[in-house]
């Protein structure tokens, strides 16, 4: 019974949050308007109008990811509630940085 709890809650968790993938947004307000509560912690790239490829949620213990061949890393911020957006836009590919305030 409690396993089903579990998945349940999983399920409704994940159908709530907000569906941007291939979404194609004409402002960066526009886009965090969809993700929710978000604060920007990095720009990387981005140009407007762009599309979203993906939100992805860190692995480990820091905030570290890899853009344009770069290493990047942000000490000390909860990676729980990081997300990193990935977008396309004409020339290339971008990434925002933002705190999803609503994660738990």
């Amino acid at each position: 019974m409690r396993t089903r709890f579990v998945i349940f809650t999983l399920t409704l968790l994940a159908a709530c949050a907000p569906k941007v993938d291939g979404v194609t947004f004409d402002s960066e307000t526009a886009l965090l308007e969809a993700l929710g509560t978000n604060a920007v912690l990095g720009r990387f790239d981005l140009q407007w109008p762009a599309t979203v490829l993906s939100v992805d949620r860190p692995r480990g213990a820091e905030l570290r990811f890899e853009h344009a061949g770069k290493q990047q890393l942000y000490p000390g911020v909860d990676v729980a509630k990081a997300r990193l957006v990935r977008v396309r836009h004409i020339d290339q590919d971008g990434l925002l940085v933002v705190l999803d305030h609503t994660a738990p």
